[in-house]
């Protein structure tokens, strides 16, 4: 009986042994990193028993294979969980965050030039004393011991601790031990990632089937990663049932309330940065002097939907508001149904352009450039980005149509990072002296001015848009995106993904005014009372395309007055769900 335990033990322990031990050692030794050093859903305890468990199976089936092949499948193997976890430490370190769907998307959606600058300004040398230089660290030195492992294993099994038959028995013994553990412990886990990752259900459907009570969910990068590309494989459905809203697009009647409609929409805009809410730098004395003309009322209250670019003009170009039946993609595009009432609609965007060639499944090029959509929602795109957002002037003078109802959208580059190459170097204003923070450095002094400063430029930008249509009967709305994390009362910079008060506050709360032209004050001067009349209501920019509707006149079934936030209907005390989950106000209101 003994000796068959023995022979039992020593079968069940074979997969650490043929040279898989110092791979086992190195890649756990990984894990654990993230583990402890990435706050994630569930328990540490159980991550490190579930972490063996699953080292202890990958590597029985690299036992499998031939003898020959398995060195360079452990340095293969090896070198993607490094890269991997360098990756996701980075995203947690600078953003808060690990590999998400979110992130991913993000990463899919943007343009060479906005990743490449976004990742200029995030990585910098500080970020190697944080946890993402450990794994780096790692990285280096498993690799070489990998490249020499033959060597090392070999001196190793000589030493006389792996000679003493009791040792081998008890460390044999520790190993079943702890694979039973973590395979026991994470079956449940391990049920609800078939359902997320492999079925492709939804959060909902997966705990409709089953009330999950998994002690870790996605522990590991490699899992993390899993998910996030099936998930976005799953929002191919989505992206179809766009598609398909295009074709239920319908107007009942216009009146062409206003003739020639403006939407300026601003890139990471941080209201509590601007001059026409009390910031106590001149940053937008153009903006300030049609304020105190009387020819621009400022709303004093609207939030962001999302702190994304994707996510944010999804919700504000769909006639869908939040808290309603569906997605973004479930209602036609606002764009749409102007151009069904007679408008000639363009789009003037320093960021998207129509996808020349090849197609992809991802949002942006579904929504805003695959050329079939496109065409739909707009008569006049401009065919390329610039350096800078005045350069839209001149896309729109290029493109101008004498046309007696217009639909206009400009959509800048804005504040988004880096921001010193938003603005020409003759915009530099403010420098690092100029900010009384002894809590920042001189560096993060000047990241501040450089935001400032792409504030005053962007000021500049939107006058001359407003200029073009002063002798036009013309109304203009501005809003930005989303917000912008740059160090109001803290030390930090960035979006990031928490639910912190104050990071909340920074990326959410964002700048939204209404511009008239003079004839247009003249002639509807009780609409022109209206909007003054609703500047301190509560909105969101998912509501946007239906305060555009009612601009026009349009009356569709796809407007809802109670969304509209110059009705009377309008429902000033509907919660306001900022990504999707969680209610702005309260968060505002916590204690």
């Amino acid at each position: 009986m003994s000796f068959m335990l023995s022979r039992i033990i020593h079968i069940l322990s074979k997969p650490l042994t043929g040279g898989n031990q110092l791979y086992f050692l190195l890649m756990y030794l990984l894990g654990l990193t993230g583990i402890i050093c990435e706050p994630w859903n569930g328990s540490r305890f159980w991550m490190s028993f579930e972490l063996f468990s699953d080292l202890y199976l990958f590597c029985a089936l690299l036992r499998l294979m031939p003898e020959r092949y398995r060195h360079c499948l452990r340095l293969a193997t090896a070198t993607f969980f490094y890269l991997l976890s360098a990756v996701d430490m980075a995203c947690y370190v600078r953003l808060g965050m690990p590999i998400t769907p979110m992130l991913l998307q993000l990463a899919l959606q943007s343009n060479t030039r906005e990743a490449g600058e976004a990742l200029s300004s995030y990585l910098d040398a500080a970020m190697l004393w944080s946890p993402l230089g450990l794994v780096i660290i790692q990285m280096m030195a498993g690799m070489a011991l990998l490249a020499r492992e033959q060597t090392i294993m070999g001196k190793a099994m000589r030493t006389g601790i792996w000679r003493n038959r009791h040792m081998i028995y008890a460390a044999q013994t520790a190993i079943i031990v702890m694979f039973a553990i973590g395979f026991i412990s994470s079956l449940e886990n391990k049920e609800y990632m078939y359902c997320r990752i492999i079925c492709q259900y939804s959060e909902l459907e997966t705990q409709q089937r089953k009330d999950f009570r998994q002690k870790t969910n996605y522990y590991l990068p490699i899992y993390r990663m899993a998910f996030a590309v099936s998930e976005t494989h799953r929002l191919r459905d989505e992206i179809r049932l766009f598609e398909e809203s295009l074709n239920k697009a319908r107007i009942d009647s216009v009146t062409h309330l206003s003739p020639h409609i403006i939407l300026i929409i601003g890139e990471s805009y941080n209201r509590h940065h601007s001059q026409l809410y009390g910031y106590d730098k001149p940053t937008t004395p153009r903006q300030t002097a049609r304020k105190n003309a009387g020819e621009l009322i400022v709303f004093g209250d609207m939030t962001s939907a999302w702190n994304t670019t994707c996510e944010s003009l999804k919700e504000m170009l769909s006639t869908q508001c939040a808290g309603q039946p569906g997605t973004w993609a479930s209602a036609p595009p606002f764009p749409l149904l102007f151009r069904m009432a007679g408008y000639h609609t363009s789009f003037f965007s320093n960021q998207y352009m129509v996808k020349r060639s090849g197609f992809s499944d991802f949002i942006e090029d579904a929504f805003f450039n695959n050329p079939p959509i496109s065409r739909r929602l707009f008569d006049t795109r401009n065919e390329s980005t610039h350096d800078y957002d005045m350069a839209l002037t001149d896309d729109y003078k290029r493109c101008l149509t004498r046309h007696p109802y217009t639909l206009d959208i400009f959509h800048f580059l804005g504040l988004h990072a880096d921001f010193k190459k938003r603005y020409p170097a003759d915009f530099g204003i403010f420098d690092a002296k100029d900010y009384d923070r002894a809590d920042l450095t001189e560096q993060q002094r000047e990241i501040l001015a450089h935001y400032d400063n792409a504030i005053v430029y962007n000021d500049m930008v939107i006058d001359s848009i407003l200029k073009l249509y002063e002798d036009e009967d013309a109304i203009a709305i501005f809003v930005a995106d989303h917000g912008e994390r740059i160090f109001d009362n803290s030390t930090e910079w960035g979006r990031n993904l928490t639910w912190d008060r104050n990071d909340i506050r920074q990326q959410f709360d964002i700048p939204f005014w209404i511009w008239a032209s003079p004839s247009y004050r003249s002639n509807r001067k009780q609409q022109w009372e209206q909007i003054r009349s609703c500047r301190n209501r509560r909105g969101m920019t998912d509501t946007i395309a239906q305060l555009l509707l009612h601009l026009a006149g349009i009356h569709s079934p796809w407007y809802y007055p109670q969304y509209d936030i110059l009705h009377n209907d309008y429902d000033n005390s509907r919660k306001r769900i900022i990504r999707g989950e969680r209610d702005y106000d309260r968060i505002m209101l916590a204690p």
